[in-house]
């Protein structure tokens, strides 16, 4: 089980990270909540994921429109990923030392690609 930290940001919505000490589950399935306590997570903060080695599957709510730097940094399960329709900047790093090999982005972010630390031969393919 996830354990969430959650925290008010301006603009009405949520930052979400995980708690370190947090254990990931035997399927490395991570479903990011759509809200917290009636708002909206929009954000994955810095460092959300990182090390996280055993997370196979992460699945973002569609309101995201942030991912933090490093967010997914050192994440060596997770193959694919793919980025909701909302996301309007993704951070620097935020899937360095990363074992992806497919992204799914919006089109709005496909000049954004070369800060996130993508692993060459990551196919990038936009929805």
């Amino acid at each position: 089980e996830f354990k969430w930290k959650f925290e008010n940001i301006a603009a009405g919505g949520v930052r979400i990270t995980l708690d370190k000490d947090c254990k990931v589950t035997a399927f490395g399935l991570a479903v990011v909540p759509p809200e917290w306590e009636g708002i909206p997570v929009t954000e994955i903060g810095q460092y959300a994921f990182a090390g996280f080695e055993d997370i196979s599957e992460i699945t973002l709510p569609n309101r995201l429109r942030v991912i933090e730097k490093y967010a997914f940094k050192g994440c060596k399960s997770l193959r694919s990923i793919t980025i909701p329709n909302n996301v309007l900047h993704i951070g620097y790093g935020a899937f360095e030392e990363s074992d992806l090999e497919k992204i799914i982005i919006p089109e709005s972010l496909k000049n954004e690609t070369e800060q996130w630390g993508l692993p060459s031969g990551c196919e990038v393919s936009y929805q």
